[in-house]
């Protein structure tokens, strides 16, 4: 399972759902720890999200970069980075059926990422993670001190990527403002999981 979405999007809260509904991360200590920012922790995977952050350097580019990306895939970089990703997610599947990857930088690698699960031949699903750009572009700014149009300029890039490569994919879409008041969101996670939701689900 592929969570995808904007930073600062509700995209940790939809993780933290997906590990108690049986997806699997990583050990505890393969995790990245809390922060002030994310007191409940990030829940994504810190070798992933370190070589994510390797790939976009390769090519020139943060997470927070407005212009597109451009990989060459003959790049040696590259290579080694991609076999370095398809080890670390061959791990996670040595421990459990169901694993689940989150980081938003992946909604602007998706093409490399696709490669690569094709290549292990993994069946994919895919969960979307939206929530309202102008708390989004807030929260940026608080944490990042962006400006308020670069952090809507990065909204727009993040979730127009991921829109057109979903266009013709099963997906799972998840808006964090309503996960908040509406229990029908869990129901939906726990359809996508397979699990029966009840009370007793995150005890």
């Amino acid at each position: 399972v592929i969570i995808l979405g904007m930073h600062r999007s509700g995209t940790s809260v939809v993780t933290q759902i997906s590990q108690y509904m049986g997806a699997y991360l990583g050990g505890e200590n393969e995790l990245i720890a809390a922060t002030r920012e994310n007191p409940d922790g990030y829940f994504e995977n810190t070798e992933i999200t370190r070589i994510n952050s390797h790939i976009l350097h390769i090519c020139g580019r943060e997470w927070y970069s407005l212009k597109a990306i451009e990989i060459d895939n003959r790049s040696l970089p590259i290579i080694a980075a991609k076999d370095e990703l398809k080890n670390r997610i061959q791990k996670l599947f040595e421990k459990r059926d169901t694993v689940a990857v989150k980081d938003p930088r992946i909604a602007v690698l998706l093409p490399l990422w696709e490669e690569i699960l094709e290549s292990l031949e993994i069946t994919v699903g895919y969960i979307w993670v939206v929530r309202n750009p102008l708390e989004v572009k807030e929260s940026l700014r608080k944490r990042d001190g962006f400006r308020q149009k670069h952090g809507l300029l990065l909204w727009i890039k993040y979730n127009l990527g991921i829109a057109k490569f979903l266009k013709y994919k099963d997906y799972l879409m998840i808006n964090y403002n309503n996960l908040l008041e509406d229990m029908d969101e869990i129901k939906s996670l726990g359809d996508f999981f397979g699990v029966e939701y009840g009370s007793d689900l995150f005890e």
